[in-house]
């Protein structure tokens, strides 16, 4: 199985909506939720990223990037923090090789 990767569009809702139910203990995504930290966050929306399944095109996992700012040296500057990966657990032990991932291919 391959997977594909993509950024998270307004579209994902209703998958994403599923992929937490079912993978997660963290409850359901709620539109609130999804409008607040994806669509209308006050430092620009989450920039996150979907798997899919190369053959079904179904979402199977999730990583989100939250804007923050941090300061270094009493300086602000704009960052991204990691958060919220889900992995779908009919993914989680396909290639238990790292080194088999395609992003370590390409080097």
């Amino acid at each position: 199985m391959s997977l594909e990767y993509r950024l998270i569009v307004p579209a994902d809702f209703p998958a994403l909506q599923k992929l937490w139910v079912e993978e997660t203990e963290w409850g359901r995504l709620t539109e609130h939720l999804f409008e607040r930290a994806v669509i209308a966050a006050p430092l620009g929306g989450v920039s996150g990223t979907v798997a899919t399944d190369g053959a079904t095109g179904q979402i199977v996992g999730q990583f989100a990037f939250v804007p923050s700012l941090v300061t270094v040296n009493g300086r602000e500057y704009r960052a991204f923090r990691p958060g919220a990966p889900i992995v779908a657990r009919s993914q989680r032990f396909l290639s238990a090789n790292p080194l088999a991932h395609p992003a370590v291919a390409m080097y």
